[in-house]
């Protein structure tokens, strides 16, 4: 028997869909276009510590053989932006200076090039049976142009891999002890080191003051080690590693010491 009873209609359930635009959208989105930046920054930060590493140890090599790689990568780092605000300030800048002014004197020659061949026929004529001469011959000899142009550029990296290296050994050597240290640069400091105990100074290790076993002669402060300094004696210009094990601190003889006094005292009024 077929029942003759009519279904009720069912109405579908409406799907839950996140709004347009979502938070999860706006992350999503932020991620990828950060992504990038970030790499780059990365690479930056590579490459500048890599050049910090050739600045560094060839500074070192302009005074001394005590090789050392407790340098950290800070130090690393700051010496490649030292390096490359240097770059930017006295090859780049200049460089670019005068590319501009050529430029424009290139620009002036080209844009009378360009009324010439607009206005003389005779020349418009021969440049364009040039144009139809060479363009045959560009075809045939596209694809070893291509091999050729791959070639360059790895050879053109090669080059300027190589011009970078030099250009931080070069840096290391002649100025990098000449830049500043609030740029990031190895300008030696003048300094008395601070001893956790008295030092006997056993053979002349330590230019130590006689007057104070816990403090040295004011030294050369070079550079700064991840556990110790380098320093120089000033007289014999020899160079020492000491240990933050034996140092209690450091004192800086290039500012003057500021001594303070005892607080006047105001009168009272009395009663």
């Amino acid at each position: 028997m077929i029942s003759t009873e009519k279904l009720a209609p069912t109405t579908a359930l409406p799907e839950k869909t996140s709004p347009p635009n979502s938070w999860r959208e706006k992350i999503a989105s932020f991620t990828k276009a950060l992504a990038p930046k970030l790499l780059n920054l990365v690479t930056l930060s590579a490459l500048l510590t890599i050049a910090g590493f050739f600045v560094v140890h060839s500074y070192m090599a302009t005074f001394t053989s005590l090789f050392t790689f407790n340098v950290s990568v800070t130090q690393y780092l700051t010496a490649g932006i030292n390096w490359l605000l240097a770059i930017l300030w006295n090859i780049i800048l200049p460089i670019f200076l005068y590319g501009l002014a050529i430029a424009f004197v290139i620009s002036g020659i080209m844009l009378i090039w360009r009324l010439a061949v607009s206005k003389i026929k005779l020349l418009q004529k021969f440049v364009q049976a040039i144009e139809r001469r060479v363009a045959p011959i560009v075809k045939r000899l596209r694809p070893i142009l291509r091999i050729g142009w791959q070639l360059y550029q790895i050879i053109a990296w090669l080059l300027l891999i190589a011009l970078l290296i030099a250009l931080s050994i070069g840096y290391g050597v002649s100025y990098y002890s000449q830049s500043p240290r609030m740029f990031g640069g190895g300008m030696p400091a003048t300094v008395i080191l601070v001893f956790k105990e008295a030092q006997q100074n056993p053979g002349g290790v330590y230019p130590i003051n006689p007057s104070n076993l816990m403090q040295s002669q004011p030294v050369e402060m070079l550079i700064e080690l991840t556990d110790g300094v380098m320093v120089r004696e000033f007289q014999s210009g020899t160079v020492l590693i000491v240990k933050n094990d034996v140092l209690q601190a450091i004192v800086d003889v290039g500012l003057p010491l500021i001594t303070l006094s005892s607080p006047t005292q105001l009168p009272t009024a009395t009663p």
